[in-house]
Parts: structure tokens; C-alpha cells; sequence
């Protein structure tokens, strides 16, 4: 898109964002660091950050504006006019689909959710599943399906030979933050079920320490080539997610032919 618009990332920082996080952004994009917006509820920054938001805004005058993630399409909503600017919001995974929550707290998501639905914004749901939530909390959602570029991934293992499956020496993975979402406990309780198969984990997060069987290899944050190379690597693809949106990879996994275990997420996270 950079290449025919103006392309603007108004972004955060993370404890696991690399240090040179910018090398991953064509130079045609630009930057612009949101220093008061946090991934928890603080309520004295969320409110810096709404007004940083809208200062940006003010300042760029984008023709529209798409949000990733609740809390950014809740600070999002707060901030700009949909009367100036046309919005939307994807939620990439509701919050209130969270399973690490308390029940209080899960009712309080709801109720931002349907309140902030109100306003004059599309949410484009990335799954089936998560467009059945939107239209519980907004009546102007659509369903999107998320989807990968396959020309652009080929590249990365055009000199990748052949994986041939060797059943005596199965090696299994998963992509992503090592975090309650992706569900790192169930990974480490499979890995320990099955020693005589290696486990690789593609990612970091804080809770890495959960990863304790002796057959899981932490590989850490990696560039994207290396990471869709240590994936092609591997036969069986694990996605033990408590609650998804509909991950990139996923479908990666998917055009990589590998097996892929992934758990019905909107089964078990339904909030109603």
C-alpha cells in the first residue's frame, strides 16, 4: 500500500519489541510512537494516549484509519471523529474472549465493546467466529477473512529442498508470544507426554520459564525469513491458542503443508 499512499503506524513499544523493529517497515512508511499506550488498563495513560492519538490525527489528516487489537480500537474510537475521518477496527481476538481475565473484568470489556459499537465505525472481523462476537457488540461489522500472500512467503524457501516426513524423528513447532493466549502450558504438558519427539517454540514472551520439558527448544524472536524457514523445517504445526482471531500462522502452516493441531478457540471462548 506504501507504494501508492501515504502509510502511517502509530505504534507501542513492548517488552519483546526487537530494537530494530524499524528495519522491519518499508522506508516509504512512516512512524510515529504512541509513548503513553499500554497493552493493560491504566487509566491515567490511556488517557494521555487518547490525546496523543488524536493530536496525530489532527496533524496527519488520514482520509481513514484502521485499528488493530480492543485496546487500540477502544483509545481509537475515543480519539477521532468519525465525522472527519473514515474508521475501522479490527479486534484480532475480542477482549472479553480473554480467558486469563477475571469474570468482572470480562464483563466490563463487553460493555466498552457495545458502547464504543455504537460509534460510527466498520469493525472488520478477520474470522467467521469473530465476526459471530462483533455483531453481538456492534451492527456494523463485516467479515473479512484473513489472508497471507503466498508469492511473498514462497520466496522465502525457493531454495528450501523437499520436507519429507521421517515419523521416527517428528519435530513439532508453534509461532508467536510466549504468553497466556498462545497457551504455553498446554505445549509444555504435550512436549513432556512426548520426550522422544523435538518441540521447538518460535517466539519469546514472558512466560518462557512455563516451557520446562527438556525436548522444547525456545528459538527466540527471529526475522521473518529465518522464521517461516524454522517452520518449513518442521513436520507438525501446534496452536493450543485459549483465544484467536485468525493468526497468520496459521495459514502459513496451511500453505506449508504441514499438519496442523490447532484448539476450536470460539468454542470455548464464548462470552455470553
Amino acid at each position: 500500500m506504501s507504494k501508492k499512499m501515504d502509510v502511517i503506524v502509530a505504534y507501542s513499544i513492548r517488552a519483546q519489541t526487537p530494537k530494530n523493529y524499524e528495519d522491519y517497515f518499508d522506508s516509504n512508511i512512516k512512524l510515529i510512537q504512541v509513548r503513553n499506550f499500554t497493552r493493560n488498563i491504566n487509566p491515567l495513560k490511556d488517557i494521555k494516549a487518547i490525546f496523543e492519538v488524536s493530536k496525530i490525527v489532527q496533524t496527519e489528516k488520514p482520509d481513514l484509519v484502521h485499528m488493530h487489537s480492543s485496546k487500540a480500537g477502544a483509545v481509537g474510537r475515543l480519539a477521532i471523529s468519525p465525522k472527519k475521518t473514515k474508521l475501522f477496527y479490527t479486534p484480532h481476538s475480542y477482549s472479553f474472549c480473554k480467558k486469563d481475565e477475571s469474570r468482572l473484568k470480562i464483563k466490563f470489556y463487553q460493555l466498552i465493546e457495545t458502547i464504543l459499537g455504537k460509534r460510527n465505525c466498520t469493525t472488520i472481523a478477520c474470522s467467521k467466529g469473530e465476526y459471530e462476537e462483533a455483531v453481538k457488540v456492534t451492527k456494523n461489522a463485516i467479515y473479512i477473512n484473513n489472508g497471507i500472500d503466498i508469492k511473498e512467503l514462497e520466496q522465502f524457501i525457493l531454495n528450501e529442498s523437499e520436507k519429507i516426513i521421517d515419523t521416527k524423528k517428528l519435530k513439532v513447532c508453534t509461532v508467536g508470544r510466549i504468553g497466556p493466549q498462545k497457551n504455553p502450558k498446554l505445549f509444555n504438558k504435550i512436549a513432556e507426554n512426548f520426550r522422544d519427539i523435538e518441540f521447538m517454540w518460535i517466539g519469546d514472551g514472558n512466560l518462557k520459564d512455563v516451557l520446562i520439558s527438556p525436548n522444547i527448544q525456545v528459538l527466540g524472536w527471529c526475522n521473518r525469513e529465518k522464521a517461516i524457514q524454522e517452520l518449513h523445517q518442521n513436520d507438525i504445526f501446534i496452536l493450543p491458542s485459549l483465544w484467536e482471531g485468525l493468526p497468520m500462522t496459521l495459514l502459513e502452516a496451511m500453505l506449508l503443508e504441514k499438519i496442523c493441531l490447532v484448539s476450536d478457540v470460539m468454542r470455548q471462548s464464548r462470552c455470553n
